[in-house]
């Protein structure tokens, strides 16, 4: 189940609120005393934590549990910057090690499944109780405190105390498996500071006349100046040209930074005076940005003020009332975002339902129509925006073929079957067997409205979506999950039970002239009697 994004801080009647915390998402499945985990793409990642594994396995029960796997800092904090150092590692040896250096805490905050029932149906609030009685706190598994406060309290609490946010939860909820919903919501801090633009990276592609990322510094308590890390993001095509406008008379050759970043040919040193705002996921150990996005130039601030600190704005509560309808939210989001393409920029970046989301190119021609006017991937992507709420029903949960047309209708197409490159944190897959090469491979699925976007991006313009589900509601659950190893495998599966049917009715007349074995030739007259 995934949660929704609330714009700001809030209380109401019916949500209970917990910390959220930093971590990986992950799915334990005990059974018959093996523990399997699974990561929110689907990912067996069991051998990855061998200890959280073996305390698992002391519970004798089946069960379903949803948690967070966090790796703490010296001070007790989450620190995502730990946790990928941790589950980065596949080495036997490695992995060893890293139990005592870097151990990590599976912290629950659901239950799903309890000896023989299902439990996702029944209200968060009971799940929670039945949580609370079967699961008991050891050395790496703990229970999400829920927040005995209203959601502005839980909100300024966690947020002082080093954390991104909170979650609301409605305590009436339903566990709804794969579906984002405002019956969960992550209410997020924002963080910004202000930093010193002291060069840039060369750009390529659209960018070569411009650049690629800014070099960003800060002064410490030592009053010297230090690299803080390049950020890539938050341009248009205006602001890029008139940010070169800026650098001109500052370009320099030496380099304000010492050993801390080494010159190359691709950087550009700037004269280090303009002071930039970024908003940024993490301040991480190093003293780097974590996936930082360039705001706006800020002309009030002096250098020697410049550096990380968390910036939180509060918005009055509500202390009850009923909260807005999924459609009314779902309407204001989808206007929002249309708003936000409706312009002349060849490129743009979009949250979208909490991800950021880089666009290129949006004014070429996919559709060229020499009697109307030209479909660009703007307009496609503004189809998408438009037509989600219809269309991403029939997308869930079907493994996904792409035809892309990288250049357009008229252009030369590929199909991409598999998927095998590092993809965006939304986007969701499941590993299937291919006859093709004996092997398995990952197939992507479009289960959200940021991987429908993002399919729009890479010029996806034929949606081929599998006959079968890999849910098995209503009627599956008889049906192997098991996808991969064999031909066998799938035909045992979910995927060899269809629940859709297309009938294509194609205008072709067989004229008795064809040789053996060739198609028919299209009718032109029978199409328009069509």
């Amino acid at each position: 189940m995934l949660a929704d994004l609330a714009a700001k801080p809030f209380s109401a009647e019916g949500f209970v609120y917990e910390p959220k915390l930093d971590g990986i998402r992950v799915i334990a499945y005990i059974r018959k005393g093996k523990a399997i985990l699974k990561s929110r793409r689907g990912l067996d990642i069991t051998h990855k934590y061998p200890r959280l594994v073996k305390s698992l396995e002391r519970y004798k029960a089946e069960l379903i549990l949803d948690g967070e796997v966090v790796a703490l800092d010296t001070k007790g904090r989450p620190s995502f910057q730990l946790l990928q150092q941790r589950s980065g590692l596949s080495d036997g040896r490695q992995v060893h090690n890293a139990e005592t250096n870097v151990p990590i805490i599976y912290y629950v905050f659901d239950i799903l499944y309890w000896g023989k029932s299902d439990l996702t149906s029944l209200p968060l609030k009971k799940r929670r109780q039945i949580l609370e009685k079967t699961i008991k706190a050891s050395n790496n598994i703990r229970l999400v405190d829920t927040l005995n406060c209203d959601g502005i309290q839980a909100f300024k609490t966690c947020v002082s105390h080093g954390l991104e946010g909170i979650m609301a939860k409605r305590s009436d909820s339903t566990y709804q498996s794969g579906r984002r919903t405002s019956d969960w919501l992550k209410v997020k801090a924002t963080q910004s500071a202000e930093f010193i633009i002291c060069g840039y990276t060369k750009g390529t592609g659209a960018r070569a006349a411009t650049f690629g990322a800014l070099i960003l510094g800060y002064y410490g308590k030592d009053n010297k100046l230090h690299y803080a890390g390049n950020v890539g993001t938050g341009f248009n095509d205006q602001l890029l040209k008139q940010l070169m406008s800026l650098f001109k008379p500052l370009k320099v050759k030496d380099n304000p930074f010492g050993q801390e970043l080494k010159s190359s040919a691709n950087i550009q040193l700037l004269n280090p005076t303009l002071v930039a705002e970024i908003k940024y996921a993490e301040w991480t150990a190093d003293k780097k940005l974590r996936v930082p996005v360039f705001m706006y130039l800020r002309e009030d601030i002096e250098k020697k003020q410049t550096g990380p600190r968390p910036i939180i704005t509060v918005a009055k509560a509500k202390r009850a009332g009923k909260s807005p309808k999924p459609k009314a939210a779902t309407k204001s989001k989808q206007s929002d975002l249309l708003s936000q393409i409706d312009n002349k920029d060849d490129s743009l970046i979009l949250e979208v339902e909490g991800s950021d989301i880089s666009f290129s190119h949006l004014n070429k021609v996919l559709w060229p129509e020499p009697k109307k006017s030209p479909i660009t991937k703007r307009d496609y992507l503004h189809y998408l925006i438009a037509v989600a709420p219809y269309l991403l029903p029939h997308l869930k949960d079907r493994p996904l073929t792409l035809i892309r047309f990288p250049n357009g209708v008229n252009g030369p197409r590929f199909f991409q079957k598999h998927w095998d490159q590092k993809l965006p944190e939304y986007l969701e897959t499941v590993s299937s067997y291919s006859e093709s090469d004996d092997s398995n491979h990952d197939y992507l699925l479009c289960n959200n409205l940021p991987t429908l976007l993002w399919l729009a991006q890479i010029a996806d313009l034929e949606l081929h979506t599998s006959h079968c589900r890999i849910d098995a509601k209503p009627d599956a659950s008889r049906l192997s999950k098991t996808f991969t190893g064999s031909v066998e495998n799938i035909d045992k599966s979910l995927l060899n039970y269809p629940d859709f049917i297309v009938f294509d009715l194609d205008p072709y007349i067989y004229s008795g002239k064809e040789l053996k074995g060739e198609e028919p030739a299209l009718s032109k007259r029978d199409l328009k009697d069509l």
